[in-house]
């Protein structure tokens, strides 16, 4: 089994209802699970099919252009 890196939100000096993390390993954002939006695994740079962060932004500039105070509790809201 590989190792993973633990990604820790809380040293980046932001408020923590304020980020997100876009990651394809769930073991690396285990610290903060609601700050989690996990993709699938880029696994071939030759895929022109793979638009998993493209189909992201249209949620990510919800978030922002609406104004949401706390990133945590709208992506709990969506499930």
């Amino acid at each position: 089994r590989g190792t993973h890196l633990l990604k820790r939100l809380d040293l980046m000096n932001r408020d923590l209802g304020r980020i997100i993390l876009i990651d394809d390993d769930p073991e690396s954002s285990q610290l903060f699970p609601r700050n989690t939006l996990l993709v699938k695994p880029f696994t071939n740079i030759h895929d022109k099919n793979d638009t998993a962060l493209l189909d992201l932004i249209p949620l990510l500039q919800a978030l922002v252009h609406e104004d949401c105070q706390d990133f945590r509790a709208t992506l709990d809201n969506l499930g």
